[in-house]
């Protein structure tokens, strides 16, 4: 049978255990310490899984993802004509080259 790891997450908990069950079975929803239905199930190694990010967590992930995007975009110009649009693209450099040309 797998191990897996859980932790409550009641603020003023934390606590964190190991459970042997099998894979059919659902994950325990009661922390063993403080009794209280705020038990996760935490996926860890190699295993491929989903992770569920909430609130504030969720957040941040996106903004950094979003920053990232951007320079990576911005560091690319064909990434940048396809995320704007070829056409787009077209304009701007057109617009671009006449102004360096003074008018």
């Amino acid at each position: 049978m797998p191990t897996y790891l859980h932790i409550c997450t009641d603020e003023t908990c934390g606590f964190e255990w190991e459970d042997d069950y099998s894979i059919c079975e659902s994950p325990p929803q009661d922390c063993p310490k403080c009794k209280k239905n705020t038990a996760k199930r935490i996926i860890y190694g190699n295993i491929i899984g989903r992770v569920e990010l909430y609130g504030e967590d969720l957040a941040t992930k996106l903004k950094e993802d979003g920053a990232k995007m951007r320079k990576n975009i911005y560091a690319s110009e064909k990434a940048y004509a396809n995320i704007i649009g070829e056409s787009n693209y077209q304009n701007i450099q057109s617009q671009l080259d006449k102004n360096k040309r003074g008018g």
